[in-house]
Formats: C-alpha cells, structure tokens, sequence
C-alpha cells in the first residue's frame, strides 16, 4: 500500500543533506571533518546515516567552516 512505497521513498532520500551539501560546497571529505571531531570516518559516516539533532550539526557546521577558512 502507499505506507510502503513511502517509507521507501523515506529511504532513498539522503538524511543530513545540509551537512553534505556544506562539505561538497567546502570540498572537504568525510575522513577530515571526522578527524577535526576527534572520531573515526567510519563513525561519523555512521552518524550522518540518521537525522543528527540541532545542536550536533550545528558543531558539525563549525567545524566545516574552520576547515573550510584552514584552506583558503
């Protein structure tokens, strides 16, 4: 039924796109903002998997913009 074909639907689309669009716009991979956080790649891929709350992407944003300032 359409409960399905939604929660499909649900799954396909990318959780956290804001951070992954800040890291594609910064050009910045997953291993450097994971290693500025002090946690492995894998776990911050792990994160990203579900919708992180507020405060945690607002820590993430800080430090794509850090890394991002670093480069330039």
């Amino acid at each position: 039924g359409w409960k399905k074909s939604r929660v499909k639907e649900e799954k396909r689309m990318k959780m956290n796109c804001d951070i992954r669009a800040a890291m594609a716009k910064s050009d910045l991979r997953q291993y450097q903002i994971a290693a500025a956080l002090g946690i492995s790649e894998s776990r911050y891929s792990s994160k990203l998997r579900k919708e992180l709350p507020d405060e945690e992407k607002f820590e993430i944003f800080a430090v794509i913009e850090r890394l991002a300032a670093e480069a330039n």
